[in-house]
């Protein structure tokens, strides 16, 4: 049976040279092509690919938006990312957002096709160094869950340059009692001082979202 493949890439180029290498295959076609997210979805939708090949930087929607919004239509959606950069991020919200997969755009003819073929047959598209950093990073998105209220509003006055005893005048607490908040915070968050947990308050913006 041919696999029907839609590309969507901003670049014609890439396009044409993706479709080439495809079209040498007897068991796969490119049946559409897209050039940014919001096409890509209105393709998907029209012709109903085996698999798509999705850009990551396009104009109007880029290719994370457009997986996710393809796959809460279709829960079945086979999206394989493709990119010109390494980057962990992109690489995460790819697959957070249902992508089957993340390749880059310089991998050889044969290394395309076989990701192609692993991903239409539902095999993972993530080498293990990889899946250890998105076990990571899950972990550091999730850390926080662990905290109480009264912990994570103590880390959030902490990202805020505060001391234990301006915390407890605060929180009207005793400032022994914010020490041992301070610790089952460090503990449960495996910091080992206060700028990182400064740090990390920052980053989660826990100052608005207590």
């Amino acid at each position: 049976m041919t696999a029907k493949i839609l590309l969507v890439d901003d670049h014609e180029l890439v396009r044409l040279g993706l479709k080439t290498l495809i079209e040498k295959e007897s068991d796969l076609v490119v049946v559409g092509e897209a050039a940014d997210g919001n096409e890509a979805i209105q393709k998907y939708m029209e012709l109903r690919p085996d698999i798509t090949l999705m850009d990551i930087r396009m104009p109007n929607k880029n290719g994370i938006e457009a997986c996710r919004e393809i796959r809460d239509q279709c829960n079945a959606a086979k999206v394989l990312m493709v990119t010109s950069h390494a980057d962990d991020d992109a690489m995460f919200s790819s697959i957070m957002a249902g992508a089957v997969g993340y390749i880059k755009k310089e991998i050889g003819s044969n290394e395309l096709v076989s990701s192609i073929r692993k991903a239409l047959d539902g095999s993972p598209l993530i080498d293990p160094v990889t899946t250890q950093k998105l076990i990571e990073k899950v972990k550091q998105n999730t850390l926080h869950e662990q905290l109480t209220e009264q912990e994570r509003e103590i880390l959030s006055l902490i990202g805020e340059g505060k001391t234990n005893k301006e915390i407890a005048l605060v929180l009207c607490l005793g400032e022994k009692t914010v020490r041992n908040y301070v610790s089952n915070i460090f503990s449960k968050l495996n910091f080992t001082n206060r700028s990182q947990a400064a740090v990390y308050a920052v980053r989660k913006n826990m100052f608005d979202n207590i």
